[in-house]
């Protein structure tokens, strides 16, 4: 395969299929649209790179975060952003905003802005943002950190803080004619003065990825832990999710955990410890490729610890590693590196993961996108021209574990690549 004729990508965090094409978010604030085939036509979809706050050269938590599709995008053109900027007073803000598609291309100046919200810090400043399918949108806030990040965690109260929307899910209807949105009338907070009517869920860390299970409507969130402990989180109206009393399982104020009013667990938390550093939350596979070994299984990863999964058993999740197989099991085609780091999950109109990676050499990142697939039951030999297909566009990552046994602890994978973008 051919590599795609485009320019450079930086730091790219989403993958989204909308029909016939790919979207590519970039954290710089760029969206471009890929055909299926990668090699017919590559287009700058959207600029928001001026508009957005982001610095390359740094370990950055600002840009353009995210990007969804309206459920009716092919009839309104609508799609909604996350992004934070700075404003002329100093401080960052989160701004969710509503756009819309003309002949391909979205025009920045015809922005609707739904939400915005100041940061206390550059950090934590979450990402998540979704379609239920109930129609409604959801945001996922981080707590934003605490001022001049002090390091503090004890002072990132607002999370717990019902009357703030940092460190909460927000659930809003973006369906309401002349207005930014409406909320619904059974969010939890709706009737009372407890709390601001928008917040779904609260008592988060940082809630950077979450997707809904298609066929169960399960909403399952990673929310990145400190110290302690990351979790994965199935999302229930009105429920708190601990911090900053709690960070996964890991009790932080001794004496209240006991009492945390509306309490709701995670299925699963792992601790922050090497090679562990941040959840980046993924999906429950409902695809085609891997329906024998993984059906049902929530697929997801850590930012430098790679790829993980877990298989629900009655009413326990039991984790599993994910891990690389020979490549003498992947295809010619799909042999190309996983990054070390781990950004994002994306999902094709297939119900086939994606993955985007990134490494550096001498100093310059590169940038992957990694699809998942399944590795030849037989030993491939690759020779002559064949071995420089491998460094294509798109990874293929291939399943073998259940190949060869039958009892087992780790899942494995074997990088391969098909329409993997492999650019600096």
């Amino acid at each position: 395969m051919e590599p795609v004729p485009s320019g450079d990508f930086h730091s790219p965090v989403a993958f989204i299929q909308d029909n016939d094409r790919y979207l590519v978010v970039e954290q710089s604030g760029m969206v471009h649209s890929y055909s299926l085939s990668w090699r017919n036509y590559e287009v700058l979809f959207l600029d928001m790179s001026n508009m957005v706050s982001f610095d390359p050269n740094t370990h950055d938590e600002r840009g353009l975060l995210n990007l969804v599709l309206h459920p009716d995008f092919s009839e309104n053109g609508k799609l909604y952003t996350f992004s934070v900027r700075t404003f002329s007073d100093g401080h960052d803000y989160v701004i969710v905003s509503e756009l819309h598609e003309k002949n391909g291309y979205v025009d920045t100046k015809k922005e609707k802005i739904l939400l915005t919200v100041q940061q206390s810090s550059p950090y934590r400043n979450g990402g998540a943002l979704l379609f239920g399918q109930d129609g409604y949108l959801y945001i996922g806030l981080g707590d934003g950190g605490t001022p001049s990040d002090s390091g503090n965690e004890q002072l990132a109260t607002q999370a717990q803080d019902k009357q703030c929307l940092l460190g909460k899910l927000l659930r809003v209807d973006v369906n309401i004619p002349g207005a930014s949105y409406a909320v619904p009338s059974d969010n939890p907070f709706t009737n009372n003065t407890i709390g601001r009517p928008e917040i779904f869920a609260y008592g988060f860390r940082n809630l950077f990825r979450c997707n809904i299970d298609t066929y169960g409507n399960d909403l399952f969130c990673g929310d990145n832990g400190n110290h302690h402990q990351n979790e994965i989180d199935i999302i229930r109206k009105g429920r708190n999710y601990g911090w900053n009393v709690k960070e996964g399982n890991f009790c932080l104020a001794p004496g209240l955990c006991d009492h945390i009013a509306d309490e709701e667990k995670p299925i699963f938390a792992y601790n922050n410890t090497t090679p562990y550093s941040a959840v980046i939350g993924g999906y429950v596979y409902r695809g085609k490729a891997f329906k024998t070994h993984w059906f049902g299984d929530y697929i997801f990863g850590d930012f430098s610890g790679g790829l993980l999964r877990l298989i629900r058993l009655n009413d326990r999740w039991l984790s599993q590693n994910i891990q690389l197989c020979p490549a003498t099991s992947c295809p010619c085609d799909a042999r190309a590196k996983y990054g070390q780091y781990l950004h994002s999950f994306g999902q094709d109109n297939n119900g086939e993961l994606y993955i985007i990676t990134s490494g550096f050499k001498e100093g310059i990142q590169s940038s992957t996108l990694l699809k998942l697939v399944p590795p030849s039951p037989s030993h491939i030999s690759c020779l002559g021209s064949n071995i420089d297909v491998s460094v294509t566009l798109t990874l293929y990552m291939c399943l073998c574990g259940l190949l060869l046994t039958t009892a087992w602890s780790d899942t494995y994978l074997v990088m391969t690549t098909f329409d993997a973008y492999n650019r600096v």
